[in-house]
């Protein structure tokens, strides 16, 4: 905390000080069923991310959403006029009824999606002649058992960063 306190009273341009307890109270609050019910389908949370990523060809394309794109260092002077989508974004949760499918072909199933457990989201890009898939899994509160698996991995982790 002091080094935060130095770094601030050295800055020109002090932060603004906001207190997030009440967002986070709301946030981390326990949800009733209402809350708890899914509400949308993979392919409906495909559809909004690659709305915000820029989709469609030719005539109907729409570009990026600069508002997502631009938090990434040196994104904001790439020319994105050869930028695709070459495949929609796959997302899959536990309530895929296929289950998760590993397999490039993949696509994301009209299944409510889940509130919790393992989440595979994938997507791929053309930029110039040049393609590339980017797949992560995002674990939405976990077991304990799952928790306490994932330390083992914390080491990796910290090296890579």
């Amino acid at each position: 905390m002091t080094e935060w306190e130095q770094g601030v009273s050295k800055a020109d341009k002090k932060p603004e000080l906001v207190d997030m307890a009440p967002a986070l109270s709301a946030f981390m609050a326990v949800k009733d069923e209402e809350e708890m019910e899914p509400k949308i389908t993979h392919e409906q949370f495909a559809t909004q991310i690659e709305a915000r990523l820029g989709s469609g060809e030719g005539e109907v394309a729409k570009g990026p959403d600069m508002k997502a794109w631009s938090k990434g260092r040196g994104l904001n002077d790439v020319d994105w006029a050869p930028t695709e989508f070459y495949y929609s974004p796959i997302i899959q949760s536990r309530s895929t009824t296929t289950g998760y499918d590993l397999r490039s072909t993949a696509k994301s199933s009209s299944d409510t999606i889940a509130h919790k457990g393992v989440f595979l989201i994938a997507g791929g890009m053309r930029y110039k002649g040049y393609c590339a898939n980017l797949g992560r899994s995002v674990i939405v509160d976990p077991s304990k058992v799952s928790h306490g698996a994932s330390r083992n991995f914390e080491p990796w982790r910290e090296e890579s960063c």
